[in-house]
Parts: structure tokens; C-alpha cells; sequence
């Protein structure tokens, strides 16, 4: 802002050439053209036709859940805010039998443990999600819970700046706006399996055990998280960081460059010219 006042004072005008979002939009293409279908191997003779199997399945669940589409987003968080993943999902198959569903995680309703250090979040004992919903859809979402168990609890917003753009009122409203209350979805570790919730306030409405496990039949998270660079204090971040001091030198070179243009200024010798007002206006 200082900057900003002292160009204003002296008519200069601000000028801003976003090298970091050009940047960012070339790796997550370089990313997209770079990516391969997946392909399973056998490890002996004997596993061919299994691999086979798991290259269709992978193939096939990509393709039912877009994730061509989907891809660039998640990109794009990690390279941006630091953090990306997907949420998985139990989805109603075809035959009645649930399938395996996924989607793009909101980086900014997405909360996790701050202790954890490792980029792929294993050693992270709990996250989640927490988000602000009209109090009709909570109602329809759990319709075994008591319409006073909805509360309007702030504790683990997010980012409130944003969420308070969008609602006037908490609690219940007779005056048109619309009453909304804030569910967080967490999921932790609990005597070293992952377990969920979903809770508003101080009253859990749902709760169970992860129904998702690994290739070893241990039970995982069903959010499936990464990040760009991890710091030593353990903040996340992507590639924005680094590029700031740079963007920051071709914004003030690019300002003062049409300053200087746009000034018209001459710097002479003595008796270099003999008109010096003709040499002005020319």
C-alpha cells in the first residue's frame, strides 16, 4: 500500500505483468500433457491376467469420474495454495453394489493437523472439511437429528472473510435471509484406525469406521492429500512463495519505466542546444 500511495502522489502509473499466474498455468499444462493412462503389472507369470483386470478397473473409474476434468483443478490448488487431493466416495453402482467415487477436495474449507510434516499427509492423525449449509438442507441431509442440535458455530471456520460474504444473519431468521449452521466432516485416527464424523457444534450426527482400506486391508482416510513444499515449520505452500521477490522487480521496473516515458523529461549540457524551449516541444 505504501507503494502504491507514493506512485499515486506522483501520477506514476501502476503497472502489473503476472508472470507467476502464467507460470502456474504452464506447469499445470506441462502436467497435463505429460499424463499417461494407468497400467498395471504383474509381478510373476502367474498375475498377468489380474493386472489385465486392475489396468481396466483403474481405466474405467477415471473415465466414469471425469477425472480428465477434475485433474487441472487439483493441479492448480497444489501449485497455488500449496495443497491439493481428492475426497473419495461410496457411490450406488449400476448393479446395486457401491462403487468407489471421487471428487476435488475445497482447498478452502479444507482443515488438517498442524503437526504433520510429510507432503502426502501420512503422519497427519486427523482432517477434514467444514462448511456453512442452509439449515433446510442440514435438515434433509440428517433428518434423524433434532433441528436444535444445527447451531451456528464459528469455532472452525475457515475462512470466515469469504463465508460471511454470503449469509447476514445466524440462527433461525424470520426476515428472508436464510438461516445457516456450519458442519465439519473430520476424519481421525483412533486407536490406529481411521474413523469419521460429521458434527455441528457440539453434537455429532453421524459416526463409523473408515469403510475404505489399502491393498493390506488397513483402513485409510478417504481424502487423498498432497502439498507443493513443506517448510520447516511445517507450513504448506506452492510455487508463489519463491516467485514473489521476482514478480515484485518486474512490477517496480515496468512502473518506472513508463514513468520515465511518459515524463518527457531532457537532461542537456550547458549550451548543448541553442533553443532550449524549441528542443522542449520537439
Amino acid at each position: 500500500k505504501e507503494q502504491t500511495d507514493a506512485m499515486q502522489r506522483r501520477k506514476q502509473p501502476i503497472m502489473t505483468f503476472n508472470r507467476i499466474g502464467r507460470k502456474i498455468d504452464g506447469v499445470v499444462g506441462l502436467i497435463e500433457k505429460l499424463r499417461q493412462d494407468p497400467k498395471a503389472y504383474a509381478r510373476t507369470p502367474q498375475h498377468e491376467q489380474g493386472a489385465e483386470l486392475a489396468t481396466a478397473v483403474l481405466r474405467y473409474v477415471l473415465d466414469q469420474q471425469q477425472w480428465q476434468d477434475k485433474s487441472p483443478h487439483v493441479a492448480q490448488d497444489g501449485a497455488v495454495d500449496g495443497i491439493g487431493g481428492l475426497e473419495m466416495d461410496l457411490e450406488q453402482g449400476d448393479q446395486g453394489d457401491p462403487e468407489v467415487g471421487f471428487d476435488v477436495v475445497d482447498i478452502q474449507s479444507f482443515f488438517y493437523d498442524p503437526r504433520s510434516y510429510m507432503p502426502d499427509f501420512q503422519d497427519a492423525r486427523y482432517m477434514g472439511v467444514g462448511k456453512w449449509v442452509d439449515r433446510d438442507i442440514a435438515k434433509e441431509m440428517f433428518p434423524d437429528a433434532d433441528i436444535n442440535a444445527f447451531q451456528s458455530d464459528s469455532e472452525l471456520t475457515t475462512n470466515s472473510d469469504r463465508e460471511m460474504r454470503w449469509f447476514s444473519q445466524e440462527g433461525l431468521s424470520g426476515s428472508g435471509f436464510h438461516a445457516r449452521v456450519r458442519i465439519i466432516d473430520i476424519w481421525y485416527k483412533h486407536n490406529g484406525t481411521w474413523c469419521w464424523a460429521v458434527f455441528t457444534g457440539n453434537t455429532v450426527l453421524k459416526e463409523g469406521e473408515s469403510p475404505f482400506t489399502d491393498e493390506k486391508g488397513k483402513k485409510i482416510a478417504k481424502y487423498v492429500m498432497f502439498s507443493g513444499n513443506v517448510d520447516h515449520d511445517g507450513d504448506r505452500y506452492g510455487f508463489v512463495r519463491n516467485m514473489k521477490s521476482a514478480q515484485d522487480g518486474i512490477n517496480a521496473k515496468q512502473s518506472k519505466m513508463q514513468h520515465i516515458l511518459a515524463s518527457r523529461r531532457l537532461i542537456l549540457s550547458q549550451g548543448a542546444v541553442e533553443d532550449v524551449e524549441k528542443t522542449r516541444a520537439e
